[in-house]
């Protein structure tokens, strides 16, 4: 069961079961008018980051070229074209029936309580692996078999603290991306891992992602 208010302050009897609701997947959960002040705040403090990594990655930095929308990052037009868009909406309603699962929703929630990676559920990271590969990967419609996702299998059972979910695509899975210093760490520890692959001449991509936040970051 998930907690929907605080102990120290719950809402008053008149209005005690009013709050007490269904988020947009059907599961449990406040109402979107509960006050705040009756909510239940279980979310964990950012981590303390190693301030050489932050200092890394001012280094880094280049002001032209960050916070670039994600077309312009993936070399994609603005407007994605009518087969583009069908493809995107299907990936839409696999995503949501996949989240709309109640185990799922529920690790989701915990996951809010994870201070560092290292506590997010084996589950969840494989599942965090495979929506991104999901993306990267074709659908292949067979009479026999209605959808079939090329590698998919292979890759998330292989899944390390960097994950090479393509030759060129990189995803790290972690959390507080919302936090500054550990949103510049988690990029620092990506770009210092896609350097290390000494045969990647191409454009090189490496994704931070954390369900609730992701980073695209491209290396030419």
């Amino acid at each position: 069961m998930i907690p929907l208010f605080r102990l120290d302050h719950l809402p008053p009897q008149k209005i005690f079961l009013k709050p007490i609701s269904v988020d947009h997947y059907g599961n449990r959960g406040c109402a979107d008018s509960t006050p705040e002040e009756y909510r239940y705040n279980w979310a964990a403090s950012p981590p303390i980051v190693n301030p050489k990594l932050n200092e890394l990655y001012h280094s880094l930095y280049i002001p032209a070229r960050a916070g670039l929308p994600v077309h312009v990052v993936c070399g994609l037009p603005e407007d994605p074209s009518r087969r583009e868009t069908v493809r995107i909406r299907l990936y839409e309603v696999l995503v949501g029936l996949c989240l709309r699962k109640s185990n799922t929703a529920s690790s989701l929630h915990r996951l809010e309580n994870a201070s560092m990676r290292f506590e997010i559920p084996e589950m969840l990271v494989t599942l965090a692996v495979g929506l991104v590969a999901l993306v990267l990967h074709p659908i292949i419609i067979r009479s026999s078999r209605p959808v079939r996702l090329e590698r998919l299998q292979t890759l998330v059972t292989s899944i390390k603290e960097y994950t090479w979910i393509h030759p060129d695509v990189c995803i790290f899975v972690t959390t507080h991306l919302n936090d500054a210093s550990n949103r510049q760490a988690a990029i620092t520890g990506i770009i210092t891992e896609m350097r290390r692959r000494p045969y990647v001449t191409k454009v090189t991509y490496g994704i931070c992602f954390s369900f609730f936040h992701c980073i695209i970051v491209r290396i030419n």
